[in-house]
């Protein structure tokens, strides 16, 4: 796999993941049809955290195999490997959609899936950009890997309780785990 360059956040729903982790043949990420979201940088090896907004929370993540634009003719080729949910159908017609073909062996569900209010806090505070409800946003990791490297910390962790304490002079994370 090649180096890691820049890492996304992308939003799905609890059914997409739930199906994804439990079929092995799932390995396409695909948006809702027209849709444009600026995730054509990525590249392989790129890193894909799970937000799944049902739940409120960073479930888990995948490497980039390959991202690219598709008609929907195009995509019936490959359809078998993705999860067709109401949020984001198949395309169909003339329409197009974007995918992010992924390394299924790289799939992983945290142990704790990682509450997004938390996320909200630290991406806000490290990257002065609102983490969005339901859009996909990319980070530099040369301009961002605190945020990368605290993320794939949080979510190895037996977490008891976590939160973000503002005092006068700074910002405080405690986290309080389970040994």
């Amino acid at each position: 796999m090649s180096e890691l360059r820049f890492y996304a956040i992308i939003p799905t729903s609890r059914e997409w993941w739930n199906r994804v982790l439990s079929d092995a043949s799932k390995s396409i990420f695909h948006f809702p049809p027209n849709k444009k979201p600026r995730v054509m940088d990525l590249s392989e090896g790129d890193i894909c955290f799970v937000y799944v907004y049902d739940d409120g929370c960073i479930a888990g993540y995948f490497r980039v195999k390959e991202v690219k634009e598709l008609s929907a003719d195009e995509f019936q080729d490959i359809k078998s490997r993705a999860v067709e949910v109401p949020q984001a159908p198949f395309p169909v017609g003339n329409q197009k959609c974007r995918i992010i073909v992924f390394h299924r062996e790289t799939l992983k569900r945290f142990k704790n899936p990682i509450p997004v209010s938390i996320v909200e806090e630290i991406t806000l505070f490290m990257t002065r950009r609102p983490l969005g409800p339901r859009f996909t946003r990319k980070y530099d990791v040369a301009k961002h890997p605190e945020l990368f490297s605290l993320m794939m910390l949080l979510g190895s962790l037996d977490i008891i309780e976590i939160s973000l304490n503002y005092t006068k002079d700074r910002k405080e994370l405690t986290i309080k785990i389970r040994l």
